[in-house]
């Protein structure tokens, strides 16, 4: 397969990651809203990740921290957490988790929560989304597996 149809593959993959979201309705959302959230599958490195791409939509300050707690796969109870600190200019923010193993095809829950600082101090906002895997992660080939 060359990288033209390598990227195209990439590419509707996370579109299917897209099928199913859900937000936490209210205020406390402001801060941040989703523009997707999803899985990438790496065909060159045999990974998969959680992603989740927030618009932001007020001015945060440098320092501010952002945290999102994946879900698991293999065990709901030790969620996979990222936290990335803004340099203050971002409108845009990608979060992917580490390698994941286990995907089924099933919903997933994502909680972004927007701090102060990275110290949690001062909770700011929480978005909870709900992605739904379009296919099991074994599907994908023994790669994946």
């Amino acid at each position: 397969m060359n990288l033209r149809n390598t990227c195209v593959s990439l590419f509707l993959i996370l579109l299917l990651g897209c099928a199913t979201r859900a937000s936490s309705p209210g205020p406390e959302t402001s801060y941040v809203a989703t523009r997707f959230c999803g899985f990438v599958f790496d065909g060159r490195t045999s990974e998969a990740r959680f992603s989740i791409d927030l618009l932001i939509e007020r001015r945060l300050p440098a320092g501010t921290a952002v945290e999102a707690s994946f879900e698991n796969p293999l065990d709901r109870d030790q969620p996979i957490v990222v936290m990335r600190e803004l340099k203050g200019d971002e409108r845009e923010l990608r979060i992917l988790s580490t390698p994941v193993k286990g995907i089924t095809q099933r919903e997933y829950s994502m909680v972004v929560r927007v701090y102060s600082s990275r110290d949690k101090a001062k909770l700011l906002a929480t978005r909870t989304e709900s992605c739904r895997a379009p296919f099991a992660q074994g599907d994908m080939g023994v790669q994946y597996r």
